[in-house]
């Protein structure tokens, strides 16, 4: 007999039992999709980070005049 089956016994305590059953059932296997889904996420993340052959570069220029924000805050300071 399944617990589907169980489901129409004629025990009052049978059919809780089988229903709970089935919920606790559903339950796990849905927190199991999940926990496979994140797997993936993560391993999709660093596997686009591991991927990645740009290069990152910073360029500093000291020609920029500094702004009145700079000015104000070096008179306040001496």
């Amino acid at each position: 007999m399944t617990m589907r089956e169980l489901l129409d016994a004629r025990s009052e305590m049978v059919r809780f039992s089988a229903a709970k059953d089935i919920l606790d059932r559903s339950m796990n296997d849905a927190q199991i999709r999940k926990a496979e889904a994140d797997a993936d996420i993560a391993e999709a993340k660093a596997k686009q980070i591991s991927n990645t052959d740009e290069t990152v570069r910073i360029v500093f220029n000291d020609n920029l005049t500094p702004d009145r924000e700079d000015i104000q805050g070096n008179e306040n300071q001496s």
